[in-house]
């Protein structure tokens, strides 16, 4: 695994449930199948999505495909609040 934690200039997203992070820049396109993203969104659920995600505001469970483009690495109802852990992410 990849070292990570702040330290290792990994961000942190919001503690809560069905939270999304802010917009983040990518140096490259991200190409998707006919389209190309040059920002993404993290969410709590395992959600990255080139849409800003405020409007999912609860746990995406009607399957595949979604009416927006969206890659789930891991799909879970997660909620941090409390201090019940941390999601990490970075740009690499």
């Amino acid at each position: 695994m990849f070292p990570y934690g702040t330290l290792s200039g990994d961000l942190i997203l919001a503690e809560g449930d069905d939270e999304t992070s802010r917009v983040l820049s990518l140096p490259k396109p991200l190409y998707f199948y006919a389209s190309h993203f040059t920002q993404l969104y993290v969410a709590t659920n395992g959600i990255i999505s080139a849409q800003d995600l405020p409007m999912e505001k609860q746990y995406v469970d009607d399957g595949f495909p979604t009416d927006f483009p969206v890659v789930a690495p891991f799909l879970a109802d997660i909620d941090t609040s409390g201090g019940r852990g941390q999601i990490y992410y970075r740009v690499t």
